[in-house]
C-alpha cells in the first residue's frame, strides 16, 4: 500500500524509490528494472563520484568535502526528478531523503532550502534493500568508506525515510531476479 504522504493529489507521481545500505543490490535491481524496459533512474551520488573520478580526485579527496559532495548530490537529484515525467513508472536509485541519512551520519547541518525540498519529496513508495553479506565486498572508488560506514549509513537512511513520513517495504537478501519480482509486484499491486 503507497503512502498516504507519497501520494499525496499536491504532487501525484508514479515513481518508486529503491534504496538501502551500500552494498545492498540496489544498484543491481535497477539495471535489471531497466534492462526490462522499465524507466529508472540511476543513483545519481554514483554520477558525481564517477566524475570527480574522471578529474583525477582521489577517493580520499572527494570524501574530504562531504558537505560540498552531498549537496552536490542533492542538486543533481532534484534536477533528475525535475526532468522525469511524474505519471510514468520508474524505479529512482536513491530519492531525495537518502540525502538527510548522508547529512547526519556526516553531522552535516540541514541547509534550509534542501530541507522545504525534501519535505516535498513525493513518491508512491520506498522499497529498503537489506544489506548484502560482506564476504565479497571489494572496496572502490564510490564505496571506500570501509565496513563501519557500511554497516551504519543503512540505519541513517531508513530513519530519515520514517522521518519524513515514509513507510518503507523491506526487501530481503534475495537473488536479483526474486527482487526483482517482489519490487515490481509491490508496485503494480498498488
Amino acid at each position: 500500500m503507497p503512502d498516504k504522504r507519497a501520494v499525496s493529489t499536491e504532487f501525484p507521481r508514479n515513481w518508486w524509490i529503491i534504496t538501502g545500505a551500500d552494498y545492498s543490490g540496489k544498484t543491481t535491481v535497477i539495471e535489471q528494472l531497466s534492462l526490462q524496459g522499465i524507466a529508472t533512474l540511476p543513483e545519481q551520488g554514483m554520477e558525481v563520484m564517477g566524475e570527480y573520478e574522471a578529474m583525477g580526485m582521489t577517493a580520499e579527496e572527494m570524501l574530504a568535502d562531504q558537505p560540498r559532495l552531498q549537496y552536490k548530490i542533492l542538486d543533481r537529484k532534484i534536477a533528475a526528478e525535475a526532468q522525469h515525467d511524474s505519471s510514468t513508472l520508474t524505479f529512482i536509485d536513491r530519492g531525495l531523503p537518502d540525502t538527510l541519512g548522508f547529512l547526519s551520519y556526516y553531522g552535516i547541518p540541514l541547509r534550509a532550502q534542501a530541507k522545504e525540498i525534501i519535505s516535498h519529496a513525493s513518491y508512491r513508495g520506498v522499497f529498503f534493500f537489506e544489506q548484502l553479506p560482506l564476504a565479497g565486498f571489494t572496496p572502490d572508488f564510490a564505496h571506500s568508506e570501509g565496513r563501519n560506514f557500511m554497516a551504519r549509513i543503512g540505519g541513517f537512511i531508513h530513519e530519515a525515510y520514517v522521518e519524513s513520513g515514509f513507510r518503507p517495504i523491506h526487501v530481503p537478501v534475495m537473488s536479483v531476479a526474486d527482487r526483482v519480482a517482489f519490487v515490481l509486484q509491490h508496485a503494480r499491486g498498488c
